[in-house]
């Protein structure tokens, strides 16, 4: 993937897809998610969303360990095997970048999908 699509914030949906070099991510797949989140954290510009696709069958495998890194993940909403924008319309749901990271990408106080603010 060029630089410029991964550190310009796209004000659209973008999908690109940049091969890790994980020997065995099959085996292996915390290690994979592992190696993918310091990635995204280091090389992609903002922190609004992320998402993570997993076969169900890996996802239950490693449920705790799977649950620890997306736990971790410096972004404000995180979608497992769906579009995070859906997090957006839920009014439960707090929308905005990582608290840690509000200065990127969804600065602003975070709010609720109504339109809300939180705190």
């Amino acid at each position: 993937a060029s630089r410029s699509l991964l550190k310009e914030e796209a004000f659209s949906p973008v999908l690109a897809e940049v091969p890790l070099d994980v020997p065995n991510a099959e085996d292996d797949p915390i290690d994979y998610l592992n190696r993918a989140v310091e990635f995204a954290d280091r090389e992609l510009f903002g922190s609004l969303t992320a998402c993570v696709t997993i076969p169900d069958k890996a996802r239950r495998r490693n449920a705790e360990a799977f649950e620890e890194t997306v736990a971790s993940m410096p972004f404000g909403t995180v979608g497992i095997n769906v579009w995070p924008l859906y997090g957006h319309s839920m009014a439960q749901l707090r929308w905005g970048a990582h608290p840690t990271r509000a200065g990127e990408s969804g600065a602003g106080a975070p709010r609720k999908a109504g339109g809300g603010r939180d705190g």
